[in-house]
């Protein structure tokens, strides 16, 4: 397999890809959410910005929802299988996650089938989606696993191979839901 993470790095401009601390990617919002990949290769961006554009073929105000976006988008190869998540911030209302979560779906596959078709990808990706329920005040400094099961619940997202909702975390250790969706 031809690595795909270098691929899609390449595929997405650098403007949008998300800012990296150590093993953590960093989705920025009302506090800095870390989202701390496995020690294998991935890459994180964020198509979730009203300037510039990056999905500049739509007008200046497409129909509603068309151009949602969700906050993160991350993807991980990890033992030959390759993860792709599609991740939702919000504080208090899920508003539109689900659109959100889904367009992220859509890009994902689009983006998948255009490797696929290339040669660049073999073997079929899981898709995750994550809603994050941002903590509203400074929370104690621990990750997703010394929790258990007390932040991550499983989620009825629709279109996904694994869905998730996490509370009260502002770390969150993609191994654990990695873990979760292989139902270990």
């Amino acid at each position: 397999m031809t690595d795909i993470i270098d691929t899609i790095t390449q595929a997405i401009d650098r403007k949008y890809h998300l800012r990296r601390q150590n093993e953590d990617w960093l989705i920025q919002g009302q506090t800095t959410i870390q989202v701390r990949s496995p020690r294998c290769h991935s890459i994180g961006f964020s198509l979730d910005s009203p300037s510039p554009k990056p999905l500049a073929f739509f007008s200046k105000s497409p129909p509603r929802h068309l151009a949602k976006m969700c906050d993160a988008m991350i993807a991980v190869l990890d033992k030959q299988k390759l993860y792709l998540f599609a991740i939702e911030v919000k504080t208090r209302n899920k508003n539109d996650s689900d659109k959100q979560l889904a367009n992220g779906r859509h890009f994902w596959r689009w983006l998948m089938a255009l490797c696929c078709q290339h040669g660049y990808l073999c073997t079929e990706p899981v898709y995750i989606a994550v809603l994050v329920w941002q903590p509203q005040k400074q929370v104690r400094k621990g990750a997703t696993t010394h929790q258990g099961a007390n932040g991550i619940y499983p989620s009825s997202q629709s279109g996904f191979d694994a869905a998730f909702e996490v509370t009260n975390q502002n770390l969150l250790r993609l191994r654990d839901l990695i873990e979760r969706a292989a139902g270990i």
